[in-house]
């Protein structure tokens, strides 16, 4: 993903047009918050359209804004606002190998977002194995996606399927080696954590 601060100049068009130009699964906009509590406010592009909500972005953006210098308005606890809820729809299958061997034909669903989720033998690292299949906003798979990895965590949990915490692997199919770390505090509250880093800097001429 790309993620492209101060972009308070930049109009709609703009962001959709650098969106399709990146051509990486999300490219985010960082802009002024437009309430009093938020640290900044954040739109999400696809190079198909513009997401409500999407975790990974979400991350990423957040670790760019503080590797900036952005300090939150509450010490340990950063504000982002944006719009919420994807609406995701999630398969289980028996087996994260299952999981790994789809093939979806994505013509026939063209505005789909859907998931799959299988586990792994006790004793793996990642307890499940996931995949997100977005061609309803250009995504034909994302690598890793922390809004279903929420999502599925919030339905695992509540059936007891999975203890207060577990890590899953996303992106293997595209050679990628998502981590993604899933815990649930007493209250209730579901965590999606794992590792960012920057790879590339530059300055935008739009």
């Amino acid at each position: 993903m790309a993620v492209i601060l101060d972009a308070e100049d930049l109009e709609d068009p703009d962001m959709q047009r650098i969106a399709r130009w990146t051509n990486l699964s999300e490219t985010t906009f960082v802009l002024p918050p437009a309430t009093g509590r938020g640290d900044y406010r954040l739109r999400i592009f696809t190079p198909a359209g513009e997401l409500p909500f999407a975790g990974h972005p979400t991350l990423g953006s957040a670790h760019a804004w503080l590797g900036r210098g952005g300090a939150p308005k509450e010490p340990g606890c950063l504000v982002q606002e944006c719009d919420a809820g994807l609406g995701w729809a999630v398969v289980r299958l028996a087996t994260a190998r299952e999981v790994l061997e789809l093939q979806p034909d994505l013509s026939r669903i063209p505005t789909a977002m859907v998931g799959a989720i299988g586990a792994y033998p006790d004793g793996n690292e990642h307890a499940f194995e996931l995949r997100t299949f977005a061609p309803g906003v250009g995504v034909a798979e994302d690598p890793v996606c922390g809004s279903m990895n929420a999502s599925v965590a919030q339905w695992l949990l509540r059936t007891g399927a999975v203890p207060g915490s577990y890590r899953v692997s996303q992106g293997r199919r595209l050679d990628r080696a998502g981590d993604v770390t899933i815990t649930a505090d007493p209250g209730g509250t579901i965590w999606v954590g794992g590792n960012t880093s920057t790879l590339f800097q530059g300055t935008v001429f739009a």
